[in-house]
């Protein structure tokens, strides 16, 4: 299940709740996507989608490909040879053949983190970019693209079900309260990774020139 999905179900993991520490209070315009509907489903989207777009590319291998790309962490990682860090966060610096159990291994230990890896087979294909962004700089709406297997379309586009040829999609974080828990509120650092964002995402879809708005509440 994607992100977004994840949020409008009231399903907020701790990947997402890591992505929403990056945001003050204010609003954002995030997690651009973009589907277009043919033989396979072409995507392009915004940073916050790389993961979900990894692990919905290995669900269906059946043999080893070339992986090359990042995994940026804000804990260390061990288990790949070329590792550094920059400022708090460590990456791994990938360009190896994995097989398909160990890709969905590196997907379940790194799903937390940040995936930006770059692969294909057949008819099927990710590129990601691998400088993650910073929340006020503008959206790069093609950090990622993708090929895709036609029984994700549900997953990335929940709420229509009719048919179209292209839907561009927009998300509008407001974020208008930080609530740090009274425990917390005298330790800078752990205030920072106990607060919860509250606000409301606006939900803009364009298919096929017609628009498509739905609103959720959250608390992150």
């Amino acid at each position: 299940m994607n992100f977004m999905k994840k949020i409008f179900n009231n399903e907020a993991d701790e990947y997402i709740k890591r992505q929403f520490r990056r945001f003050g209070k204010g609003e954002y315009e995030r997690a651009a996507l973009t589907i277009s509907n043919g033989k396979n489903l072409n995507i392009k989207s915004s940073y916050e989608f790389s993961n979900d777009l990894f692990h919905m590319l290995i669900q269906n291998l059946k043999e080893p490909v070339q992986v090359t790309g990042l995994i940026v962490s804000n804990e260390p990682i061990t288990d790949f040879e070329h590792v550094k860090k920059k400022q708090k966060l460590y990456e791994a610096d990938i360009n190896e053949n994995f097989s398909p159990e160990k890709l969905k291994e590196i997907y379940e230990k790194y799903k937390s983190q940040n995936i930006l890896l770059s692969f294909e087979y057949g008819s099927f294909k990710l590129k990601s970019g691998i400088k993650l962004p910073k929340p006020g700089k503008k959206l790069k709406e093609n950090f990622c693209s993708a090929s895709l297997p036609k029984e994700f379309l549900h997953d990335l586009l929940f709420d229509y079900k009719e048919d179209f040829k292209k839907v561009i999609i927009k998300h509008i974080y407001n974020i208008n309260e930080i609530v740090i828990p009274e425990e917390f509120k005298h330790n800078v650092e752990l205030a920072r990774i106990n607060a919860k964002r509250k606000g409301t995402i606006l939900r803009i879809l364009e298919v096929d020139g017609k628009k498509v708005e739905n609103k959720k509440e959250f608390t992150i």
